[in-house]
Formats: C-alpha cells, sequence, structure tokens
C-alpha cells in the first residue's frame, strides 16, 4: 500500500470544488475571502505523482503532494484578474467563525446543509504549509506555479462555459 495526501487540489474537470469559486467570483457571489492560507496544487501533477506511486512508491510509505503555500487572499485576487472581476475584501475570523454559528443554527430549521461549518471556519483561517521534499525526491512530483494552475483551470472553465 502507498498512500498519497494531496493538499487543495485545483485544476480541469472541477465543477464543485474549487472550480465552483471561479464561478462564485464569475456571478460576484462571493462576500468576501478568508483570511487564512493553503498550499494549493495541480491537477494533473496529482494525477501524475499517483501514476508514479504505482510505479515506484515504497509500500507502505505515505507522500504528501503540497503545492504553492500562499493565502486566499492571493488565490482569490489572480482569480479575479483572470476573469476581469474585483477582488472581494477579506473577512476577519471571528466573522467567519460567526457566521459558521449561524449556519448551523439555521440549518437545525431548514433541513439545508450549511455552506459554512465551524470547522470549514476553523480551516480557512488557519496557516498551514506543506512540505512535498518526499514526494519530489521519489516520485518526481512538481510542484506547480500558482498562476499557472489558475490560468490552466480559467482555460477548461472557459473551453466549457462556464465562466
Amino acid at each position: 500500500v502507498v498512500i498519497l495526501n494531496p493538499a487543495n487540489i485545483i485544476g480541469r474537470y472541477d465543477r464543485s470544488g474549487w472550480g465552483r469559486l471561479f464561478r462564485m467570483l464569475n456571478e460576484d457571489n462571493l462576500p468576501g475571502i478568508p483570511p487564512g492560507d493553503g498550499s494549493f496544487c495541480h491537477a494533473a501533477e496529482i494525477a501524475r505523482a499517483h501514476i508514479r506511486a504505482a510505479e515506484v512508491g515504497r509500500s507502505g510509505e505515505s507522500y504528501i503532494l503540497g503545492g504553492v503555500n500562499t493565502s486566499f487572499v492571493e488565490v482569490m485576487s489572480t482569480i479575479a484578474e483572470l476573469l476581469g472581476k474585483p477582488t472581494p475584501k477579506p473577512v476577519p475570523a471571528p466573522v467567519l467563525r460567526l457566521l459558521a454559528q449561524w449556519n448551523v443554527l439555521v440549518a437545525r430549521f431548514t433541513g439545508v446543509e450549511p455552506e459554512l461549518t465551524p470547522d470549514g471556519a476553523y480551516s480557512v483561517t488557519q496557516h498551514p504549509s506543506v512540505a512535498t521534499d518526499k514526494a519530489q525526491r521519489e516520485l518526481g512530483y512538481r510542484v506547480v506555479p500558482l498562476r499557472e494552475i489558475l490560468e490552466d483551470t480559467h482555460r477548461w472553465m472557459v473551453e466549457e462555459g462556464l465562466v
């Protein structure tokens, strides 16, 4: 068994995860940007790492597949620029946590799953940094620059008529 642990995957064919943020920004439906950071990796490189892991990964090993460690503000600013849209303002962490609590309360009455939960609010206000040295060394994993990841995703979304 070889285990791969990817960080935030962005790329072609994503209609729900990070691709949803492209659409929200395009439709001016993103109310603000969380103050945290993340590690962002290209979907195509994650796929290549899985193939390489099957070919040369060491049994019993786990590989962290991180990417560009950067802020959500940088990610959203770049997406907004690609879409020709204004960048939403950052939202303070306490406001996100309060909104998440409100969403949970509303969900109890409506039965509709909340868009933002307390765990989600906590997650997007953190500042993790992910190292990929082992995956780079043993699998030939490549960290793709953020701009390249987002431009490729944007191109695909335009081709598909999603933005």
